[in-house]
């Protein structure tokens, strides 16, 4: 009961440590996994990162939430060999779904670093709110470091906390 095993984490890690804020970040089978956990759970986390996998299924249920959806151009995995469609073209996709669910306007301009383009919508819910796409030029199936993808700017880590730090809620008064 993998979702079962995230919603228990994640409540004794909030009653452990009550002013604390949760994100939730997956790679590869994790992305699936956060996609997921964000269909089903949306209340245990405040903003989610999924790199290198795509939902599994179709997510009717999911709250609005600040994501960043990232893939690499050369992953070959990233869908399997039954879905031979370019990375970008997923990316597409799974993000047309995230805008949708959370009312985002148009994008801001695309922003290149190092290999990795960079599209950040403004969302309308939860007012504030931001569906991020990324996309490493060079990259295959692997986590986008900063020396596989142009610097730190362009690294997964830097642009997933540039989110959740926009995404953090204000400190209680």
């Amino acid at each position: 009961d993998d979702l079962g095993f995230i919603r228990t984490l994640t409540q004794q890690f909030e009653a452990a440590v009550p002013t604390s804020t949760a994100y939730l970040i997956g790679f590869s089978n994790g992305a699936k996994m956060a996609f997921s956990v964000m269909c089903n759970e949306p209340e245990l986390f405040a903003a989610f990162a999924a790199i290198e996998g795509p939902p599994t299924s179709t997510c009717t249920t999911a709250v609005p939430k600040p994501v960043l959806v990232g893939v690499g151009a050369q992953d070959d995995a990233l869908l399997g060999k039954s879905d031979l469609r370019p990375a970008q073209d997923v990316l597409d996709s799974i993000i047309a779904t995230w805008r949708a669910r959370d009312q985002c306007e148009t994008p801001a301009p695309t922003q290149v670093l190092g290999t990795a383009t960079v599209t950040t919508w403004s969302c309308n819910a939860p007012a504030g709110s931001e569906v991020v796409a990324a996309i490493w030029s060079q990259l295959a199936h692997d986590w986008p470091i900063g020396s596989q993808v142009g610097g730190a700017a362009a690294a997964g880590a830097t642009l997933i906390w540039a989110l959740f730090t926009r995404a953090a809620p204000p400190p209680p008064n």
